[in-house]
Parts: structure tokens; sequence; C-alpha cells
């Protein structure tokens, strides 16, 4: 059995949530690609002396990975994370 799917990074650890969204911030379907974003309880609440990146990157208690920054782009493959 291969467990290695192309294009994911497999199931969130316990204690962490996840979610894919779309440019506008709202959840993608099954399939889709979009920005994968964190939130867990050891996730960081700021970057140090930086204010202008924790305002870019953590919204709402989530850690948001921007596509501009850092090319990344996840799609949620058959469960529901």
């Amino acid at each position: 059995m291969n467990y290695h799917r192309r294009g994911t990074s497999g199931k969130p650890v316990p204690g962490y949530r996840v979610k894919i969204l779309d440019d506008q911030g709202n959840p993608v379907p099954k399939g889709e690609a979009g920005m994968p974003v964190i939130q867990g309880d050891s996730t960081a609440s700021h970057y140090w002396n930086n204010p202008q990146k924790t305002a870019d990157t953590m919204v709402d208690g989530w850690r948001h990975f921007t596509r501009t920054r850092t090319g990344i782009s996840s799609t949620v493959a058959g469960a529901t994370i």
C-alpha cells in the first residue's frame, strides 16, 4: 500500500486544526487547491520584533502561509481535515 500522495501534506497532528482557503479566505471544496492555514496550542502568536510579518501571517488565531511568499498550495484529499 502506498501512503505517499504527491501534493499532499498528510494528516494534522492531534491538537492542530487545518483549513485550506481560497484567495478570499473561504474554504475550498475537496480536491481544489488553496492556501493552508493552521491553528494549535503551540502555534506562535506573533513574530519577535516584526509586527508587519505578524499582521501578514497571524489572522484570527490562524497561521497563514501566503502563496506570494512561499509558493505553498494545498488540496484537501479524501478525508476531512
